[in-house]
């Protein structure tokens, strides 16, 4: 199960009465991570919805997804995805979305 949490801060996750997501962590694991780029650098990212998910499923930068914005207007998709790599090591293998 990979959860993404968007816009709030690390923290305050921690801080928060979490009792399901503490389940799943007691069978799992309970990772942060960080999808902004070097600053000033190749991999630098600016800080919005679309390329940070980009840079989780993809495990690239922006500069090679090329998802910049939440325009999405020229996403590079040579580089495969978490969905992908699951779906050819278990063809038989179930994957869903789920948003709120």
């Amino acid at each position: 199960m990979f959860i993404v949490v968007d816009g709030i801060p690390v923290d305050l996750i921690h801080k928060a009465s979490t009792p399901n997501l503490d389940r799943i962590e007691k069978e799992g694991v309970f990772l942060e991570s960080y999808v902004g780029g070097e600053r000033g650098g190749y991999s630098q990212t600016p800080t919005i919805s679309s390329n940070g998910y980009a840079t989780q499923i993809t495990g690239t930068w922006v500069n090679k997804h090329n998802v910049w914005d939440n325009g999405i207007d020229d996403p590079n998709y040579n580089y495969p995805t978490i969905f992908r790599l699951y779906k050819d090591t278990y063809p038989e293998g179930k994957t869903a979305i789920y948003s709120t």
